[in-house]
């Protein structure tokens, strides 16, 4: 059996003051009023408390095992990401290690009144959490994209990706542009026999048209020319 005394911060302002000293007492507090000493210090100093409990343990390469003991000082020291904190949770019951939360005792005893409204709670959050993040992450794809931005994925036809990560944009190649605008065209035309023409007649044309650029697939083409016909456009 192992007591681990669990403390993080997560920026370098924490890290300069006394954050991490203030935590030490408070789990030393609760080893003590539980009959047990901490045997070991686990220190989270700079990092997220949203990254997975047990990726930030493997990065001290602890490995917990039955009869341990995780003491933290308080809840957001443990967690901040609540659906990753119901699945620790429910991990380390498992597993056989108890969890104590200063102030709310031991969270992973099912007899505990306190911990069992705490992690009803927690529910509610890691639902809300999710949609949340879904709906920022849609939001911001969408507002990069507006923007210019490139959220990857296959690089449309007329455009080159410039820049990496967040900065990467989209930039708009003129001479593919043109074929782009020439394909778009066709959409709006007929052949002799009066009838809209085929993609793999515009993919035909286009490389006449254009023979130093690559043109296209077929199928490509064909989902460009209903957009513009669906478009009215």
């Amino acid at each position: 059996m192992t007591v681990y005394g669990y403390t993080r911060v997560s920026t370098d302002e924490q890290v300069i003051g006394t954050s991490l000293e203030t935590q030490r007492p408070e789990i030393a507090g609760v080893a003590m009023s539980n009959h047990m000493e901490v045997d070991e210090w686990i220190v989270d100093a700079g990092v997220s408390g949203t990254l997975p409990f047990f990726e930030r343990l493997g990065a001290h390469g602890i490995v917990i095992g039955k009869g341990d003991v995780i003491i933290c000082a308080k809840l957001d020291r443990f967690n901040r990401n609540p659906a990753d904190c119901l699945s620790v949770v429910q991990s380390l019951k498992k597993i056989g290690v108890k969890l104590f939360i200063n102030g709310h005792g031991d969270v992973t005893d099912p007899a505990n009144p306190l911990a069992e409204f705490m992690f009803q709670m927690l529910a509610c959050f890691a639902g809300y959490y999710a949609a949340d993040l879904r709906h920022k992450n849609i939001t911001g794809k969408r507002a990069k994209k507006q923007r210019g931005g490139y959220n990857g994925g296959t690089v449309p036809h007329g455009y080159r990706v410039q820049g990496s990560g967040r900065a990467s944009t989209l930039v708009p190649l003129a001479e593919e542009q043109n074929m782009i605008e020439f394909i778009n065209d066709l959409a709006s035309k007929t052949n002799v026999r009066g009838r809209p023409f085929s993609s793999r007649d515009v993919q035909k044309m286009t490389q006449g048209k254009f023979p130093e650029l690559r043109v296209p697939s077929h199928t490509t083409i064909n989902k460009m020319l209903n957009e513009v016909r669906d478009g009215g456009g």
